[in-house]
């Protein structure tokens, strides 16, 4: 855990410190963060009053297409935000977006945030795919970019892909590269050519 490796504990104070660089209405802000001793770490940031489009997809909602455009242009204007300071979230999904009783959308979690500027030779995602087999991938595999899922280096597109796939989502109901194992969802995603979402519903055109 954070609490007693030393590593881990190095890498939230980063991740943390990368996404408070971000102000933004369509980001969640982080107020505060510190430890208390070093072994207590912590983070305060924003309360979102709202659910995830992970929670209204679970709770079978189908939103309207124009519903579904508005939300994704609002996670656009947070990314694009995000870019223009060179951080990349690398994990975005339906779980990590919420929308507010006010319809205003908010990115959380930008804890595998990362600065561009600051990419070491070797991409974190190797580094991270081969030291946390045990624990699972870092980033959700069914939303991960192809570049991703090789362990590639990573700049903006990687999220670009993301917003992609939870589009697709929403527009649906399906996930694009699901399948019955870890291993046959990365093979979807660097192989798979996706049907048109048209397919499953006319009305995204």
């Amino acid at each position: 855990s954070v609490r007693y490796d030393a590593t881990l504990r190095e890498r939230f104070f980063q991740e943390a410190r990368s996404a408070s660089a971000l102000n933004h209405p369509n980001v969640c802000t982080i107020y505060e963060l510190g430890d208390q001793d070093p072994a207590q770490p912590y983070i305060c940031m924003e309360f979102v009053d709202g659910e995830t489009l992970e929670d209204k997809l679970s709770g079978g909602v189908q939103l309207e297409v124009d519903e579904i455009c508005d939300i994704i242009q609002q996670v656009t204007r947070a990314l694009t935000a995000a870019f223009e300071k060179g951080i990349v979230h690398r994990d975005l999904k339906p779980a990590n977006i919420s929308i507010t009783h006010d319809g205003v959308v908010k990115i959380l979690d930008f804890g595998l945030a990362k600065r561009l500027s600051k990419e070491p030779a070797n991409d974190d995602a190797t580094i991270e795919f081969s030291l946390t087999q045990a624990k699972g991938i870092m980033g959700t595999p069914n939303y991960m970019s192809p570049e991703q899922a090789l362990g590639n280096d990573l700049d903006h597109r990687t999220d670009i892909f993301s917003l992609g796939v939870v589009f697709y989502e929403l527009l649906t109901g399906t996930k694009p590269f699901a399948g019955g194992s870890l291993g046959q969802v990365l093979t979807n995603i660097i192989n798979l050519t996706v049907p048109s979402p048209a397919t499953a519903n006319p009305l995204a055109t």
